[in-house]
């Protein structure tokens, strides 16, 4: 079999084990006629025994979007497209990351494997956690991507999904703007969350947003726990914000209420 009737049969990524599986062959002889197409210049590695198809007019090493890589990557697990990148996808950043964060269930050992030019970063969730998805076609592949009321949970929720507090609250400000904007449905999301830490972290935000008198305050006043929560976990600082019940990096001025 040639290398094109192979990729007519397997698409336009693939991995080592399909190789071996699809020409009978050892897992020698599979480095060996691996190795000879990326020297061709037909495919080029993408991560360790995953490898996409160079088209003919690309003239440098990187694949279209190595969104699609991922069903070969993370195999039978439960996963989606989230936090800053699903931001990028729907518009609610102007950064640009080279690495793409992915939800992922069951816990994984591996917390980033790398790409042409970036890495995947894995952030192990619950089963409970997988809701508010929506699909998205690359090729022929059907990549599940948080929708835009669970991408903000999910990065007001964890912050390093979103890239740290400053960029959260750009996003979440861009969220406010944009056509598909619900905030009923974002408090609706934070209860099947279930998690009083959110609704903290999202009436902080808002209010710095929107003003203390905003119905939507209120509402998140009503569903927060007692006991004092940091903003951000892994930055954790010293000041303590009662009216949330939040602690939050020192010199942090939002418009917050003390």
């Amino acid at each position: 079999m040639n290398i094109k009737d192979f990729i007519s049969k397997v698409g336009q990524n693939f991995t080592s084990k399909e190789v071996a599986e699809l020409l009978d062959i050892s897992p020698l002889q599979t480095t060996k006629i691996v190795d000879k197409w990326i020297k061709a210049g037909w495919i080029q590695r993408q991560s360790r025994g995953v490898y996409s198809v160079i088209p003919i007019s690309q003239h440098h090493q990187s694949i279209d979007n190595p969104w699609a890589l991922l069903p070969r990557i993370v195999g039978d697990s439960d996963y989606y497209i989230c936090g800053w990148s699903a931001c990028e996808y729907f518009g609610l950043t102007e950064q640009i990351f080279n690495d793409i964060s992915v939800a992922i269930h069951p816990f994984r050992e591996r917390k980033s494997i790398s790409f042409s030019y970036g890495k995947f970063i894995f952030f192990t969730v619950p089963q409970n956690a997988h809701f508010g998805m929506k699909s998205v076609w690359i090729g022929d592949e059907k990549i599940p991507v948080s929708d835009i009321h669970k991408t903000i949970l999910d990065i007001v929720f964890n912050p390093s999904w979103g890239g740290g507090v400053i960029h959260v609250l750009d996003c979440l400000k861009n969220y406010l703007k944009h056509e598909d904007a619900d905030l009923e449905r974002l408090l609706a999301y934070g209860d099947l969350l279930g998690v009083g830490t959110f609704f903290k972290r999202l009436g902080f935000y808002l209010e710095s947003i929107l003003g203390r008198d905003h119905e939507i305050i209120k509402k998140c006043r009503k569903r927060i726990t007692r006991g004092y929560s940091y903003l951000d976990p892994q930055v954790k600082g010293t000041k303590h914000i009662a009216a949330w019940q939040l602690i939050v990096p020192e010199g942090l001025n939002l418009g917050e209420t003390e």
